[in-house]
């Protein structure tokens, strides 16, 4: 390591977690009897928050150039852990050792034993498509067959030699893909430089002419590096027209349907494509485009939620309730909205032993979808669970304002005035150490004040909702203005009509 590379080690050792280095300290070091030293070198620099070579050479008790040959040959340690460490969790790991057990086998002529494992091993490729090792299974499989009696061997050749074309064809296409990734990635970078029209050209020239012709391979290599490509991709022509970036979306979804497949390899990808869509069909008003996408989001979470760890578990939720949310506040139609809120709900009671962000957006749209079907009580008691949770300053500043100012407005409307106006003084007093950042939620606050403590007529009343109203028209713009799918304007709206 030359002298620019000083600091790589000590950010190396940062990098890494608990358990690698606890097991990195577990481990022989390659060609060194005395480990004590260079384990002693990896404990002072995994202590030091900044790099510090003078200080270590003191507590080493070592010289300049020793020390400059021990943090060589430790960080050589390090980058062989570290490999092994990324074999052991990689996806090919278990077609890589079926590989190896089949030349195994196959080199003590047991072409029997060896074939089984090869033919599982192609199994697996084709499953997951990884087309290198499938090149390199059928390789293997024709050198056994060349070393038996079988008569059936010419046909499997052929078959084999169809497997071989078939897997460079599809090499050949992701390759290409990940290069015009590259090329769109760079747009997207320089995006800010780039005048629209430049965006335009580059989009009708390359995104009709390739996407389309490699977004099924996109969608089949389950790449995450080839996913974000085309997210991005469609983020920019987003900038451009939307009606050409929901055209993308539709291809995207449609694509994943003729592949079902694979969704059972990767669903997240597949519910991030509906929900992606779902986003252009509300942008365009397409409703009925709307409706079918959040009916197929709800078929997916019946088919495919027992695969989704946690957070995608939640995620997922949370996809459906804010669409259907959306979904209801332009259509008011209580019967086509919420077709699932009693089995999700269900589910968040089951399901989330401690209220975190996940579990608190969850159970904040629940809350929200009852009291947009006027279910004020039950909308308070999910509300409740998350203001009430222990951990719930812990969770995201927006999570909190918004559950707090839907519990004001829930009684508000269920006309509980004592307990609003304790909540009042309590929510006034977490402005204040917010300070202040919420001017519209102020302006709501002193708007239910004043309907609780003054007597006023019909008129003022109205008079005071308008200029509330006409508030939050203009100064809800803000960045800090939003509370989670929740439209103030129309609430105050709502409230005039009755």
């Amino acid at each position: 390591m030359g002298k620019t590379d000083n600091k790589i080690l000590h950010q190396l050792i940062h990098s890494m977690s608990k358990y690698e280095k606890a097991q990195f300290k577990r481990s022989k070091l390659i060609d060194e009897a005395d480990d004590t030293k260079y384990i002693q070198l990896f404990e002072l620099l995994n202590n030091q928050a900044e790099y510090d070579k003078l200080s270590i050479i003191t507590q080493l008790d070592s010289s300049t150039s020793k020390y400059a040959k021990m943090k060589n040959f430790l960080y050589r340690q390090l980058i062989m852990f570290l490999t092994k460490q990324q074999k052991a969790v990689s996806k090919n790991h278990r077609i890589e050792n079926l590989l190896k057990e089949a030349e195994v086998l196959s080199n003590r002529k047991f072409y029997n034993a060896a074939l089984k494992r090869i033919d599982k091993g192609i199994n697996e490729c084709k499953k997951y498509e990884v087309y290198d090792f499938l090149i390199k299974f059928c390789h293997a499989k024709r050198m056994v067959l060349l070393n038996t009696n079988d008569k059936k061997a010419g046909q499997i050749l052929k078959t084999i030699n169809e497997d071989i074309q078939y897997s460079i064809k599809e090499m050949g296409n992701y390759y290409e893909l990940l290069q015009i990734g590259d090329e769109l990635n760079i747009l997207l970078i320089q995006k800010g430089h780039l005048n629209k029209e430049g965006a335009s050209k580059f989009l009708s020239e390359q995104m009709n002419k390739k996407i389309l012709e490699t977004e099924d391979n996109a969608i089949s290599h389950r790449s995450k590096q080839v996913y974000n490509f085309i997210h991005g991709a469609y983020q920019l022509i987003i900038l451009n027209d939307v009606k050409l970036a929901a055209k993308y979306s539709k291809r995207r979804v449609e694509l994943w349907k003729s592949h079902m497949s694979l969704v059972e390899i990767t669903p997240v990808n597949y519910m991030g494509s509906l929900n992606n869509y779902i986003f252009f069909t509300f942008k365009l008003n397409l409703l009925d485009e709307a409706k079918t996408c959040i009916a197929d989001l709800n078929a997916f979470r019946e088919d495919y939620f027992h695969l989704l760890n946690k957070s995608t578990q939640s995620k997922l939720l949370e996809y459906i309730l804010t669409n259907e949310l959306q979904y209801f506040e332009i259509t008011l139609n209580t019967n086509s909205s919420f077709s699932t809120l009693h089995q999700i709900e269900e589910f968040a009671i089951g399901h989330y032993r401690t209220m975190n962000n996940y579990a608190a957006l969850v159970y904040y749209y629940i809350g929200l979808s009852h009291y947009y079907l006027n279910n004020l009580k039950q909308s308070q008691k999910n509300i409740n669970e998350i203001i009430n949770a222990r951990q719930f300053k812990t969770l995201r500043n927006d999570v909190q304002v918004s559950a707090l100012v839907i519990q004001l407005i829930i009684l508000f409307d269920l006309k509980k005035y004592e307990l609003l106006s304790y909540r009042i003084s309590t929510f006034k007093y977490y402005l204040k150490a917010k300070k202040d950042n919420y001017p519209h939620l102020k302006e709501l606050v002193n708007y239910l004040e004043k309907e609780i403590n003054t007597p006023t007529n019909k008129v003022d009343r109205k008079n005071n909702l308008v200029a509330l109203r006409t508030f939050f028209e203009t100064k809800h713009q803000t960045s800090n203005s939003e509370i989670l799918k929740f439209n103030l304007v129309n609430w105050a709206n709502n409230k005039l009509v009755k």
